[in-house]
């Protein structure tokens, strides 16, 4: 007998950020997250204990993913696929050719793709942009990170459903300690991130060596020599710091800046404002609409364009507790959460949007009969209909508590314990066993000890 998971997630490496997101989409599902071996340092998670992990996880090779044989790792990820079943499979991206071919093996409905590149650095001419948009092709929903990942489906004419994710992902977060920054006279500015030339370090260094501002630089890279060599007394070099440590580093600092010549994202500007720092980046960083046009966490500069770098620092330090204040209020916990539903609105049925697997139904769509009278009633798109007595009894998405209560769950309001019995009013109220009701919004914690039985038809 195939296992059975909602999600089937394919990506490259155990990345923490990804691994944390899928600790949260697992509170509500079954996933299962398939490496292909590990890569940067920086961002790398050892998976030893399983004890701290909600999902299931497979290596397809645990070695560099870059000395990986594509040919092998291909064969494994058959193998697996032939061994389990899933109702939906995340791609990350399509630079995996071992990816990218088993999505031309798979139903297209079930396929979706997680987006974290820009229209920034994608390319989609000649033939490996002809490729790309067959990838796409194979997709029934795309999940861009933010609004320039957007652009790329609007651009090709992509028809499938988008779904923004609004990250990549959820970084560790620490409790915040009171920071400093605003009552420094003289601000301290912070790069985090490898030393390597996309990251456009020598124009930031050379800057920094004409307007002595302190410039405190973490991380390594083939570039680390070189960028020692030209660097003034003022800007400090501290290599390496492991990421569950980079709070006190961020909590020292004023201004973070990133001036890549490209990155598709840049979680490093996530923590940064997390951490209370006003950001500078470049028009290349790829989340700079989401995370610091629109919000006001900062200021996006041209990219090698020196006054605009120096009117950017300028503003920033004239204006500083305008900027600060607008990093200190961004609602991350808003955010991560949004992250989360993006991917369970892929499975689960969720009454209030009128939305079940992922499309819009019709109204008399949403009951317990049949949407079409030819149906099959074990189709995937009825599937839903037909685990437990009814719809009205099944599992609620729980918008501000991020999880899923299901028919003999246990839950708490502060230290009293109720088991559930079934839903009410759309996932409002809760029917407990004693046959009182409960308004969900007062739920402190829930305790997965029910689920659904078959039934037999």
């Amino acid at each position: 007998m195939k296992k059975e998971y909602d999600i089937i997630y394919l990506t490259n490496t155990p990345s923490f950020y990804k691994i944390n997101l899928c600790n949260e989409i697992a509170e509500s599902a079954s996933v299962l997250l398939v490496f292909y071996g590990y890569g940067s340092e920086a961002v790398n998670k050892m998976l030893k204990s399983e004890d701290s992990y909600k999902f299931d996880y497979v290596f397809l090779f645990e070695g560099d993913a870059s000395k990986r044989n594509r040919l092998k790792v291909f064969g494994r990820l058959c193998r697996l696929m032939s061994h389990i079943r899933c109702k939906k499979i995340l791609y990350s991206g399509w630079l995996a050719p071992e990816y990218n071919l088993l999505s031309f093996f798979t139903p297209k409905k079930k396929n979706c793709l997680i987006c974290e590149s820009s229209v920034l650095e994608s390319d989609f001419s000649g033939g490996k942009g002809w490729l790309k948009k067959q990838i796409i092709g194979r997709m029934a929903v795309a999940l861009p990170s933010g609004e320039l990942q957007k652009m790329i489906f609007e651009e090709i004419g992509y028809t499938g459903k988008i779904v923004m994710t609004g990250g990549v992902g959820i970084f560790n977060k620490i409790e915040k300690s009171e920071l400093q920054g605003e009552d420094r006279k003289n601000k301290k500015y912070l790069y985090v991130g490898r030393l390597i030339p996309c990251k456009n370090l020598n124009f930031l260094i050379d800057e920094f060596n004409k307007n002595g501002r302190w410039l405190t630089i973490v991380g390594k890279g083939e570039l680390e020599q070189q960028l020692k060599a030209k660097a003034k007394e003022n800007i400090h070099f501290v290599g390496f710091v492991e990421n569950e440590k980079l709070s006190t580093v961020y909590q020292d600092h004023d201004v973070f800046i990133l001036p890549s010549r490209s990155e598709v994202w840049g979680l490093v500007v996530e923590e940064a404002i997390y951490w209370g720092l006003p950001v500078v980046v470049s028009d290349r960083v790829g989340a700079y609409r989401d995370m610091v046009e629109k919000p006001k966490t900062g200021l996006v500069f041209e990219l090698d364009n020196q006054d605009s770098f120096n009117n950017a620092l300028k503003e920033i330090e004239n204006n500083y507790s305008f900027y600060k204040k607008n990093a200190d209020r961004f609602d991350f916990d808003k955010r991560d959460e949004c992250q989360v539903n993006a991917y369970l609105k892929l499975i689960f049925f969720q009454a209030e949007d009128g939305i079940r697997d992922g499309k819009k139904k019709k109204a008399n769509a949403l009951g317990c009969n049949r949407t079409k009278r030819r149906e099959s009633r074990r189709s995937e798109k009825n599937e839903r209909i037909y685990r437990g007595e009814k719809v009205s009894k099944g599992r609620i998405v729980l918008r501000t508590k991020r999880a899923v209560i299901r028919p003999g769950d246990i839950v708490y309001v502060g230290k009293k314990k109720y088991i559930v019995a079934s839903s009410k009013n759309l996932g409002k109220q809760l029917k407990l066993a004693d046959g009182s009701l409960l308004t969900t919004s007062k739920v402190t914690k829930i305790i997965h000890c029910g689920g659904w039985k078959t039934v037999t038809l």
